[in-house]
């Protein structure tokens, strides 16, 4: 969701047990914690890298114009779920036009 002053991020987690319930509205988590970490790219590379405890990201109007010097028209992001085992998972990519 864009927002007055920055955006908001959800996503539905994923599971490594018991995913195949197709009348669950949530999949069981399958893991210690529930953990991710979300990557903040520009031109392919990596600006910010942010840790969170569930499936929301917060990413206000001021560090974007610490990453880009500037707030972005788009915004490339990668949501990652974290596991004590495996560290992260494979990577959800997301492209979000700001505009």
């Amino acid at each position: 969701s864009v927002l007055a002053d920055g955006i908001e991020v959800t996503w539905l987690r994923r599971t490594r047990i018991g995913g195949d319930r197709w009348d669950a509205e949530d999949v069981p988590l399958g893991e210690d914690v529930e953990a991710y970490e979300i990557d903040v790219l520009k031109n392919g590379a990596v600006v910010r890298s942010v840790a969170v405890s569930g499936p929301l990201f917060s990413y206000p109007h001021s560090e974007m114009i610490s990453d880009f010097g500037t707030l972005p028209n788009y915004l490339d992001l990668r949501v990652f779920q974290k596991n004590a085992i495996w560290g992260r998972g494979p990577g959800s990519e997301l492209h979000m036009n700001l505009n």
